[in-house]
């Protein structure tokens, strides 16, 4: 397992250049639980997908366990790390340094370019 961002990654490590990365983010609010998944898809989109069980879930849906999937086209994924960047990273001076070390510490390449 690895830890991404606080959450933890329950797949085992994808090999280099494999497009099916995955992060698993694990909640319990006490009624319910249960996993949001994210996934990378050979054609870069994202799948996002919640599955929430317990009595909580009963409560609201009338059933033991509800599940959602959102999908994000390769350009709405791009569209999305912008506005998560934004969120993350608004009035920072040090915001491309602070990316470039999240960057390297989750195995994502990156190409550096410095002028003056």
């Amino acid at each position: 397992m690895r830890k991404i961002g606080g959450a933890v990654d329950a797949a085992p490590p994808a090999p280099a250049g494999d497009a099916n990365r995955r992060v698993s983010l694990w909640f319990t609010d006490g009624a319910r639980y249960g996993c949001v998944d994210a996934r990378i898809d050979r054609g870069l989109g994202l799948e996002i997908r919640q599955r929430e069980m317990g009595a909580g879930v009963r409560d609201a849906w009338g059933e033991d366990e509800h599940e959602a999937v959102l999908s994000l086209s390769p350009a709405a994924v791009a569209e999305l790390a912008l506005v998560l960047l934004a969120e993350r990273y608004k009035g920072r001076a040090d915001a491309l340094d602070a990316i470039a070390a999240l960057c390297e510490a989750a195995d994502i390449s990156t190409v550096r370019h410095i002028w003056s």
